[in-house]
């Protein structure tokens, strides 16, 4: 997969922001030149993030969508979602057409389950609702879309109800990934980042609650150990059985007691940056 940062600013402050680049100047968008990388890519799934690539107005990722459309790429839109309900509703519609044309989704960061502790996350009061009419409005018009609750120290313990208010709220909604937290940027400290054995007993039962209720769920960035019967939900499992390159062979490696557990020709190991906090799992 190819990422596309098209924009630094952000409209958030999330106490887990791991891009060093979001106080960077921003220059001028150009969606030509942005276009031109995606149809050079060699990568099938294109990544469009910040920052908050909302901020740059529908318009802009409605030409990047027909893009990847035209070039036959799948785009992934990054976002919080909380400028959506700001777009216009004919573009708006367009985007969602033109994203689904390239077989793509809009991937949500939405990790609180409600109002207090979205603004304990993102350090902005009163955007939460506005995340939610984001949301509403893009299952409206049919986008497809994957929510991705980022595991921290604030709301680990919260995970099985977001699947709860997931259900309630935005019942549309069938794929969510559970991302345990990048000990990066803001977050590189035990502060943020909680203990893997201590979050996975939540992950687990978030992960049961989608099992019985037919949502599609994954989880990223926590060995396969510490995910009990779930442990297949891992994203890295088809990426080390196929043996394929990537960020995550730079991002995770094994610790001693990896080398005896019945996960390592599938597992790729804690994070590294989790291993300089706590120097094991």
């Amino acid at each position: 997969m190819a990422l596309l940062r098209i924009i630094h600013k952000c409209n958030q402050g999330c106490v887990f922001c791991s891009y060093p680049g979001k106080n960077a100047k921003n220059k001028k968008h150009d969606s030509n030149l942005y276009c031109r990388e995606i149809a050079s890519s060699k990568d099938n799934l294109i990544q469009i993030s910040g920052g908050e690539p909302f901020l740059l107005g529908g318009m802009h990722l409605l030409k990047l969508a027909l893009c990847a459309a035209k070039n036959n790429k799948k785009i992934e839109i990054q976002t919080n979602a909380s400028l959506i309900k700001n777009t216009p509703l004919n573009v708006l519609k367009k985007l969602i057409k033109a994203v689904n044309l390239s077989g793509g989704y809009f991937n949500i960061n939405l990790s609180a389950a409600d109002k207090a502790m979205d603004e304990k996350i993102s350090g902005i009061q009163n955007i939460f609702l506005n995340k939610i009419k984001g949301i509403k409005l893009l299952l409206k018009f049919g986008a497809d879309i994957r929510l991705t609750y980022v595991i921290c120290r604030l709301n680990y313990r919260q995970a099985p109800e977001f699947v709860k208010f997931t259900l309630k709220r935005l019942p549309g909604i069938k794929w969510l990934q559970f991302s345990f937290v990048k000990a990066m940027g803001k977050a590189l400290t035990k502060k943020i980042v909680p203990k893997y054995l201590t979050a996975s007993k939540y992950i687990i039962k978030a992960a049961s609650l989608c099992a019985k209720n037919k949502i599609k769920c994954e989880i990223d960035h926590i060995p396969l150990c510490m995910l009990g019967a779930y442990y297949y939900l891992n994203v890295d499992i088809g990426k080390v059985a196929g043996n394929k390159e990537g960020l995550y062979r730079k991002e995770k490696t094994y610790v001693k007691r990896c080398l005896k557990c019945k996960y390592v020709n599938i597992c790729s190991g804690p994070r590294k940056d989790y291993l300089k906090i706590y120097g094991d799992i």
